[in-house]
């Protein structure tokens, strides 16, 4: 996962914008390698395969519209914004997964806000500092980061909904209240789509 007020990075030479490359594309590449190892597993007596998908409370932030597809629209926003686009796909992903793949488990998981070293690059200016500090004061303890993740890796599959967003611990949430886009079915298929056809183009 990629800071999300970190300076826009130079493209890669896939040319996509640093944090949608990073926390979708780059997702969706691994489990596309994996998948037939976890269809061949599924197919085994008592298995209990499952993908969790990391994302956050900040897909609320992602753009108007939800999804920007074309990279150089991408970068003229804000570092919350794709931060807050990179994070909605990983919802929308695990959806498009549990539709396609029934026979998989396939959640994503906020793990809540942890204080981590990674918020050292946004202290540079006085009202950074302050936003940090408020953050502080409603964060995660680092210990405590990875529960979410490991419930949903752990429980009985029973107790969990299929293509499901879930806080922490274990709370199933309905995603982008505000504007939908996390339950927004057309936006599941239309990412889907789209994340297949780039991965085509280079050969995958």
């Amino acid at each position: 996962m990629l800071v999300s007020w970190a300076p826009q990075s130079p493209l890669p030479k896939e040319g996509y914008e640093s944090q949608f490359g990073t926390n979708h594309i780059g997702h969706a590449l691994f489990t596309k390698l994996l998948m037939p190892t976890l269809l061949k597993t599924a197919m085994e007596p008592g298995s209990d395969v499952r993908i969790i998908d990391l994302s956050s409370e900040g897909h609320k932030m992602a753009p108007s519209g939800g999804i920007i597809f074309e990279t150089e629209k991408l970068k003229t926003y804000d570092p919350w914004a794709r931060y807050g686009q990179s994070k909605l796909s990983n919802i929308l992903f695990s959806k498009g997964l549990s539709k396609r793949y029934p026979q998989i488990t396939t959640v994503a998981v906020h793990p809540g806000v942890i204080m981590t070293n990674l918020y050292e690059t946004a202290k540079k200016r006085w009202i950074e500092r302050a936003a940090i500090g408020l953050i502080w004061l409603f964060s995660t303890r680092l210990e405590r980061g990875a529960w979410n993740q490991l419930w949903a890796a752990t429980v009985e599959k029973e107790k969990l909904v299929n293509g499901g967003y879930y806080k922490p611990v274990g709370v199933l949430g309905k995603g982008s209240y505000m504007t939908g886009y996390a339950s927004d079915d057309k936006l599941v298929d239309q990412l889907w789509d789209w994340t297949e056809e780039e991965l085509k183009k280079h050969g995958y």
